[in-house]
């Protein structure tokens, strides 16, 4: 399992998308479709979370986001139920499979100020939403043959509290 994350400050790219030529670099035409259908300060927001979300996703694949692959082969869509979903197209999916990434899982955030996003390649195929995590995640290490998982029983986590009973990160509690 790779992970890829990205940060980036919602304007910090207000130059380069002023530029057909960028842009077209930069995003898909899906991706361009959908921002040219938003209002401006919306459009902002979504190709700033959209290139978070390339950033990360290069991440994941071990490339630089103008390197092995441009960033426009590394499409976000969006799923039947909105979801980002990447869709890598190309040298970016040829770069995939060298890196033994047969499948990503993507998550992309922004406010006003910043888009973030990130990325999760898995060396084999699952869906985490059919079965759980640990399952998922034990399937994909005894692929690469590492078979020293040890999974982490729903039972393990301890509810947390901090000051007038707000939830907490849990704690995990190893046998």
């Amino acid at each position: 399992m790779q992970l890829g994350i990205d940060v980036l400050r919602i304007g910090s790219l207000a130059k380069t998308l002023r530029h057909d030529r960028f842009l077209r670099h930069l995003y898909a035409p899906e991706e361009l479709a959908h921002a040219e259908s938003l209002g401006d300060r919306r459009r902002g927001e979504f190709l700033h979370g959209r290139f978070a979300a390339k950033e990360a996703i290069a991440k994941v694949l071990g490339i630089g986001l103008f390197g092995d692959a441009p960033p426009h082969e590394m499409a976000v869509l969006r799923n039947a139920k909105g979801a980002p979903e990447p869709v890598l197209r190309g040298r970016a999916a040829h770069c995939a499979a060298v890196a033994g990434i047969a499948g990503l899982t993507l998550s992309i955030s922004h406010t006003r100020e910043l888009a973030a996003a990130a990325a999760v390649g898995w060396p084999t195929a699952c869906d985490c939403r059919d079965r759980g995590l640990v399952n998922a995640l034990s399937e994909a290490m005894l692929a690469r043959g590492l078979s020293t998982v040890i999974p982490v029983p729903a039972s393990a986590v301890l509810p947390r509290t901090r000051g007038r009973g707000r939830p907490r990160a849990g704690a995990v509690r190893w046998p």
